[in-house]
């Protein structure tokens, strides 16, 4: 990661703040340890499909915030170059544990989704639980849409390769004409023009071209 302060946050950059627990109870801390670091492992994995690009995800540590209040958040954002936080809570109520979890955009505090789950201690223990797929899927799609929606408002000149791919995949998801088609693909080339190697321009431009 490049941390240079100048630079501006990659798109689909997200930090993953340590989830918070009721304080004194262990079992809750080690838990919400176990769930965040499950949620960035399988976040930073999937994705890599022409229409779900990978998020490029930073896992923060312990030590590297100081609960999941917003102030945190711009701090996060700031401090690793991100533009998204996701941060939250695990709740032991009995047997079960409920997790509340905001995504944050960093910049203006934002609040761009949420979600409140009752989990069991195996779905928050086991990497490949349905829950823990279902709910990544849901938080991949949200950092998806609000990234798309942040592209679509600026204008092609400000945008870089990997945000030319997201305005590539809106116009190709939504116009399913042969100009609609054109664009898309144009989009996409101007994408591999700067970044070559970019693997989402390449498989934009691959399912395209197969279409």
């Amino acid at each position: 990661w490049d941390l240079d302060a100048t630079a501006a946050p990659p798109a689909m950059s997200v930090a993953i703040a340590p989830l918070g627990a009721s304080s004194g109870d262990t079992d809750a801390s080690r838990l919400a340890e176990v769930l965040t670091h499950n949620i960035a492992t399988r976040l930073s994995r999937e994705g890599g499909w022409a229409s779900e690009p990978r998020a490029r995800v930073v896992f923060v540590n312990a030590t590297g915030a100081s609960g999941s209040s917003t102030i945190t958040a711009s701090e996060l954002g700031r401090n690793l170059n991100v533009r998204y936080v996701l941060e939250g809570e695990l709740l032991e109520s009995g047997n079960r544990y409920t997790a509340n979890l905001r995504l944050v955009e960093a910049a203006t505090l934002e609040q761009v989704w949420s979600q409140r789950e009752v989990w069991q201690e195996a779905e928050i223990s086991a990497e490949s639980s349905t829950k823990l797929r279902n709910v990544t899927a849901q938080l991949r799609a949200a950092l998806q849409g609000a990234e798309i929606r942040r592209v679509v408002a600026q204008p092609l000149s400000e945008l870089g390769a990997m945000e030319l791919v997201l305005r590539a995949i809106d116009v190709w998801r939504n116009d399913k004409s042969l100009a609609g088609t054109i664009k898309a693909r144009e989009l996409a080339d101007e994408a591999l023009r700067r970044a070559p190697d970019l693997v989402p321009a390449l498989l934009i431009r691959r399912a395209i071209a197969d279409r």
